[in-house]
């Protein structure tokens, strides 16, 4: 009783574990296009092998679209919600492989001590790739294949040939990572042939067998829709994946866990130790992943659970070693792992049961208000976006707007279209022009510096919705065009500019989520027009403890309208992350009100990340430090550092006051 009661309990702690983290983050940035996909072909009829979804290959050939998860995905969420479905979805795709593990050692025989060692471990490989993703349940596939494989390496007979040749076709149609399959059963018929020639047979019979079952094997790969073989595929594969997309990056050992990095140091050893067992072909395929995973993210967990399976099948307790040395070992590679996995997934079940939690989830990660801000407009046509978006976007707004780039590299777009769209990504002249000629009607993209520093370069663009974390822009006339730009070139900020902003204000301030950065803004904004003393109105500590930094910086250059220099200084000060032009203009201020030991402070801290600044911030750093030096001869910064901008710096110093000022912004009206 006790030798079966304690492996189903360590059973139920691993699934409990599965499970608990499969209710935190469940998505792979490709779960949305593969969700759509499924719903479309059994919705609509949709052919999985064509693009319905981007305007960049519309009607282009798909390859190894892996049809049979996104229908199963489909129904996962149909009958669940979206995000449980994805959830569940993880739950049973790894309990499955973790089931068959368990079952494969309770038929064997085995001791506590193999439960205890491989059921843990096995868990922490499952949930360190614990996304939604068609390979999941590609482990179920290893499992099997290396069960089959077992039983042709005993007897070879057409059978146990023909049962290999249905699970490739099975697993060719399913996903590309029949690629492992092909490398299992690959080796196995050449371990098998070279077993014979060492034999010395001479049985054309079992020659034959060999060979034909061997053939059936390689060429049942072509019997897809696309009758493309998948190690074409594999082999076909540019390397250059990896400069733009994370999985296919190396291994780095510093961002691993160290349960992760003391087995991989682990694998060569029990390599050696298949080869003395005389599994050859297990052995070298090992060896051959152990060295794929160094080179590629995506291979850690799938080489790591061949191994695992290989050793629980086979049963090995690695090298013999002495019962009690060996207890030791395994005692302390247990506590080890089972500490690990102790510590895995601190987002828990709020995810389901708490809908607030639920909504910040999914609004933190996606542009879920800003689609729903486009549906609610009827917005149709074409939209650039992120890579990691462009998926999420098929899904929620599909057929009515097309993306430029999503998750289907390789299957669909070629390395080319990534390059394009990361240098569109860099360089707002380069999408103004990316724009022009692909006739782009609407960009989505996160809100961080970087991409607001790039739509408000944009030409022919204006914003039409902020949300939490996301922004739109689109083609010509903006819900908010003068505030978005005043969001982004706060210096920008004139009076005059008041009737336009009311306006934005009344027909849009009610759209914009409760988290949206430009909802306090506005607010802020018509406050101020309503106040019969502005001067006072920036008083008000409110806006000076404001939480959102586009407060106190439009606070700021309000002041300045006043001449209040004094307070616009103050409101620089209050905010969080200051960029250099917050630097350059509070230094600016402080040499106006005669302050220039002040100024000279805050260029030195300004420059202490110097590589922030641009040529036109240099020149103006130049230009404040000629005022400091007509009051502080040798002020404190670096003289060296001055010496140096001289010679870089060529032309006419710029008028301060009219940088502080934010010069000519062009957001009046005509």
């Amino acid at each position: 009783m006790k030798e079966r009661l304690l492996p189903a309990l360590l059973l139920a702690y691993c699934s409990f574990l599965i499970i608990y983290n499969s209710l935190g983050h469940p998505l792979a940035l490709d779960s949305f296009w593969h969700l759509q996909t499924g719903a479309d072909l059994i919705t609509k009829g949709w052919s999985p092998f064509v693009d319905h979804y981007s305007f960049s290959y519309e009607g282009e050939s798909i390859s190894f679209n892996p049809y049979p998860f996104q229908v199963l995905l489909y129904f996962f969420c149909r009958i669940f919600g979206t995000l449980l479905g994805f959830q569940l979805f993880k739950v049973f795709a790894w309990l499955l492989p973790l089931l068959f593990l368990f079952i494969a050692l309770y038929r064997r025989s085995a001791g506590f001590w193999a439960y205890l060692f491989f059921l843990p471990l096995v868990t922490g490989f499952f949930l360190y790739r614990n996304v939604v993703r068609p390979e999941l349940l590609s482990f179920s596939f290893v499992f099997v294949c290396l069960v089959l494989v077992l039983r042709a390496r005993a007897e070879l007979t057409v059978r146990n040939g023909g049962a290999l040749a249905l699970l490739l076709i099975l697993w060719a149609n399913y996903h590309t990572s029949s690629v492992f399959g092909y490398m299992i059963i690959g080796l196995f018929y050449v371990e098998m042939g070279l077993n014979l020639l060492i034999a010395r047979t001479r049985d054309i019979k079992v020659w034959a067998r060999w060979f034909l079952l061997g053939m059936l094997a390689l060429f049942v790969g072509f019997l897809n829709p696309t009758f493309y073989h998948p190690l074409l595929s594999a082999i076909g594969f540019p390397a250059e994946w990896h400069q733009y997309i994370g999985e296919y990056a190396a291994m780095d050992i510093s961002g691993l866990p160290q349960f992760i990095v003391f087995f991989w140091f682990l694998l060569p050893g029990f390599a050696l130790v298949l080869g003395i067992r005389r599994h050859y072909a297990f052995a070298a395929l090992l060896v051959f992943l152990c060295y794929m995973g160094t080179q590629n993210n995506r291979f850690i967990s799938i080489t790591a659970f061949i191994a695992l399976a290989m050793a629980a099948l086979l049963h090995i307790e690695m090298l013999e070693l002495r019962p009690r040395l060996n207890k030791v070992l395994l005692g302390v590679g247990i506590v080890l792992y089972v500490a690990m996995l102790g510590l895995v997934g601190k987002e828990s079940w709020q995810h389901v049961f708490g809908q607030e939690i639920a909504h910040e989830f999914w609004s933190s990660r996606y542009p879920v208000d800003v689609t729903e801000q486009m549906r609610a407009d009827g917005a149709q046509g074409r939209v650039f976006s992120t890579y990691g978006l462009g998926g999420y976007l098929i899904h929620r707004l599909s057929p009515d707007v097309k993306v430029f780039i999503d998750g289907r590299t390789h299957i669909l777009y070629p390395l080319e279209h990534m390059e394009e769209f990361v240098a569109a990504a860099k360089s707002s002249q380069a999408l103004s022009q990316l724009a022009e000629s692909k006739g782009i009607n609407h960009i989505v993209l996160p809100s961080t510096n970087a991409y607001l520093s790039l739509a408000k370069g944009l030409k022919d663009f204006q914003m039409s919705f902020i949300g939490e974390s996301f922004f739109l822009y689109s083609r010509d006339k903006g819900r908010f065009h003068v505030s978005g730009q005043l969001m982004l070139q706060p210096h920008c900020w004139d009076v005059r500019l008041l009737p336009e902003l009311n306006r934005e204000f009344e027909q849009g301030y009610d759209l914009l989520p409760d988290k949206s950065p430009l909802k306090p803004m506005l607010e802020m904004v018509g406050a101020y027009a309503k106040s019969s003393d502005p001067s006072l109105f920036l008083k008000n500590p409110r806006y000076q403890k404001s939480e959102f930094d586009i407060v106190k910086r439009l606070a700021a250059f309000m002041a300045i309208d006043l001449h209040r220099y004094q307070m616009a200084v103050s409101y620089l000060g209050s905010i969080k992350e200051m960029k250099v032009d917050d630097f350059l203009v509070a230094a600016i201020l402080f040499t106006e009100m005669q302050s220039e030991a002040m100024a000279d402070q805050v260029l030195v801290t300004a420059w202490s990340k110097k590589e922030r600044f641009n040529d036109q911030q240099k020149k103006i750093l130049l230009a404040v430090l000629e005022r400091i030096t007509q009051k502080i001869p040798e002020p404190t910064f670096p003289a060296e550092d001055w010496s140096v901008l001289r010679k870089e710096q060529s032309g006419p110093l710029p008028n301060l006051m009219d940088f502080a000022r934010g010069g000519d912004c062009n957001l009046l009206p005509h």
